[in-house]
């Protein structure tokens, strides 16, 4: 089997009974939850804030040819480029990206109850625990309010806890090339969909240092050294790219640590689950 598909096919790394009754429930709310966010974004369309505006003229401008161009005209350099890049893509397929993003969070929203849900039942005894994981990220109102709108947050959540998946996998089932490379990968989404996403490349480089039981330390440091030279290169690409086009590596960086720390009060005055 090619790595990438054995990489792909180990994400719950079992093979469960297809009469198992707690794998057919977490199926069940992951297409609850993407046909949720389509229908709450039904008549309205996606919510839309001053961020979406940027991301939707930027996949627009890249569509069309111009770049990474603003609505203002200036080279995009103070966020990550991957979402706009993704819109852009679906866009061709004469798709606006408008309604790109809306698709997008719909079926990310639903892989992340999938895959969370389908790693419980594969970690925890219980088939209990793993239907009430799902069920509470398919309830909670700030995952729902934030996989409404179009913005970053979506493919960046399902990014992180697929990067999280695959580095577990490697380290405690199965260690082979291919689950490396795709943890890998996903850690480099992360860090090029949002930048502060470099810190899952960070924790993912401690846990393969010191979490492989019987591993020597040669072994440990070059399957380091490959997740972090395939997870850094992304983003050394981008930011190499937004010196050349605008001097600063991530433009304003007053401006960047404004928006850190707005994010940042959100989630502490926001409460999780409802």
């Amino acid at each position: 089997m090619p790595p990438m598909r054995r990489a792909l096919a180990s994400v719950a790394h079992f093979r469960p009974n297809r009469r198992d009754l707690p794998v057919l429930l977490i199926v069940a709310m992951s297409l609850l939850g993407t046909a949720h966010i389509l229908v709450r974004t039904w008549t309205y369309g996606a919510g839309i804030q001053y961020d979406s505006v940027l991301f939707l003229s930027i996949a627009e401008n890249l569509a069309a040819g111009e770049g990474f161009k603003t609505f203002w005209g200036e080279e995009f350099v103070i966020g990550a480029p991957f979402f706009p890049a993704f819109l852009a893509l679906i866009s061709l397929t004469g798709i606006d990206p408008e309604e790109a993003g809306r698709l997008v969070n719909a079926v990310a929203f639903g892989m992340v109850i999938l895959v969370s849900g389908l790693w419980l039942r594969r970690t925890l005894a219980s088939p209990v625990v793993p239907v009430l994981g799902a069920l509470i990220i398919l309830v909670s109102y700030p995952l729902n309010d934030r996989f409404s709108q179009i913005m970053t947050e979506p493919i960046f959540i399902l990014f992180v806890v697929l990067s999280l998946i695959f580095i577990e996998a490697f380290i405690n089932r199965d260690s082979s090339l291919g689950i490396l490379i795709t943890a890998s990968a996903f850690s480099a989404l992360c860090a090029v969909t949002r930048y502060p996403g470099i810190v899952v490349i960070g924790v993912g480089i401690i846990l393969l240092l010191l979490l492989p039981r019987g591993k020597t330390v040669s072994v440990r440091l070059r399957n380091t050294a490959i997740f972090g030279t395939i997870s850094s290169i992304p983003l050394a690409v981008v930011l190499v790219r937004n010196r050349i086009v605008s001097g600063t590596f991530t433009g304003d960086i007053g401006e960047l640590a404004s928006q850190s720390t707005k994010s940042i009060g959100i989630a502490v005055e926001e409460r999780w689950l409802f």
